[in-house]
């Protein structure tokens, strides 16, 4: 498994050919599928777009880049029709959010998530107390199979 924060600034290149495709910048979840359905690079310069790449092209991570098929295709962000709902999307549109218990208990909020790779399955998400909780309790760790709603505004989890 590994998190979002890690795989967040992971350099992405096809290694067949030598190819760097650039930094990863952002991550776009597939909220209904649970996984992630692509992933948001730099352009070359600012005066060129983002790269988009489906992260079905994403083969392993290696010790420290993404490694991708070579036949990954990349297209520019302008290809991408409503590219701003894409972007509600984003993994750190979730950082923060509130996740709440089937019975409505407050139990904390989004710090991260976890992924498997290649698949880009959701795994579990680290979940935050806030400040004080953290420092008494610590993170703690919910696995996928608890997460009963995902939303764009919240998140529901299943009882223990």
């Amino acid at each position: 498994m590994y998190k979002g924060k890690k795989i967040l600034g992971t350099m992405v290149m096809d290694l067949h050919a030598g190819r760097k495709l650039g930094r990863v910048r952002n991550i776009i979840l597939d909220i209904h599928q649970r996984k992630i359905s692509s992933l948001i690079m730099p352009g070359k310069s600012w005066l060129h777009p983002s790269i988009w790449m489906d992260f079905k092209f994403v083969r392993d991570f290696g010790a420290d880049v993404l490694i991708v098929d070579p036949l990954a295709k990349v297209i520019t962000t302008r290809e991408i029709n409503n590219f701003k709902e894409y972007i509600e999307k984003g993994i750190d549109s979730f950082w923060g959010m509130t996740v709440v218990s089937s019975t409505g208990e407050l139990v904390g909020y989004v710090e991260d998530f976890f992924f498997s790779i290649p698949e880009g399955k959701i795994e579990g998400i680290n979940l935050s107390r806030g400040i004080l909780g953290d420092v008494l309790e610590g993170w703690s760790f919910i696995p996928a199979k608890r997460i009963s709603t995902l939303s764009l505004e919240c998140i529901v989890v299943q009882e223990e």
